[in-house]
């Protein structure tokens, strides 16, 4: 169940890190951690909200039916670029927060 029903590519079970093309230096996440995993991490630093808005993300933009503003690939380039210290951590968790959040009446 979850976001596997509606996706089609990505799935709960992936690897973030495989996922994202990053390994855990850089993500702070072991290999071993799952895209869903990476959901649930309430972790109040700035890596682990974007790390928790990318698997959003990667969610979002691969459902069936969803008008999400970002493609998957795009997702990723964002993600690696803040990583890799070419975009800002914070600006790219806020700007995929948003995007999430969008729609949302909670």
């Amino acid at each position: 169940q979850g976001m596997d029903d509606v996706t089609t590519t990505i799935k709960s079970t992936d690897f973030f890190n495989a996922t994202v093309g990053r390994g855990s230096a850089l993500t702070g996440l072991a290999d071993d951690v799952t895209l869903r995993f990476a959901l649930k991490d309430n972790d109040n630093q700035v890596l682990s909200a974007l790390n928790r808005h990318t698997a959003a993300a990667l969610a979002n933009s691969d459902a069936t039916g969803l008008n999400y503003r970002y493609t998957t690939a795009e997702v990723i380039q964002f993600y690696q670029e803040a990583v890799d210290g070419i975009r800002d951590i914070e600006e790219t968790k806020d700007l995929l927060e948003l995007e999430n959040e969008r729609g949302c009446t909670f």
